[in-house]
């Protein structure tokens, strides 16, 4: 996506599994991250975050899989934007 170079704050590069660069400064580097395992409270709801499949499959080390999924988690949030908007109009 592009936009005007009058209405840009900064110039942002990256993937969510890789890397972010902003203003051609490196930010964060997926093989320089070191995980911290979160400790789980005995009772999750199944809306955690932590359930969906594209983190599931990240985590099991299934990269292109789990980038696959985010996708269609989008287009999903996407529609479902769409429906609500449109039913707003009615």
């Amino acid at each position: 996506m592009t936009c005007d170079k009058k209405y840009r704050l900064a110039n942002i590069v990256g993937e969510w599994t890789r890397f972010i660069n902003i203003n051609d400064v490196c930010y964060w580097r997926q093989d320089e991250q070191t995980l911290v395992d979160m400790n789980r409270m005995e009772f999750t709801l199944p809306s955690d975050c932590s359930f969906r499949d594209d983190l599931i499959l990240y985590r099991m080390g299934l990269d292109e899989k789990a980038q696959e999924a985010k996708f269609y988690l989008e287009e999903m949030q996407r529609k479902d934007m769409s429906l609500m908007a449109s039913a707003k109009k009615k």
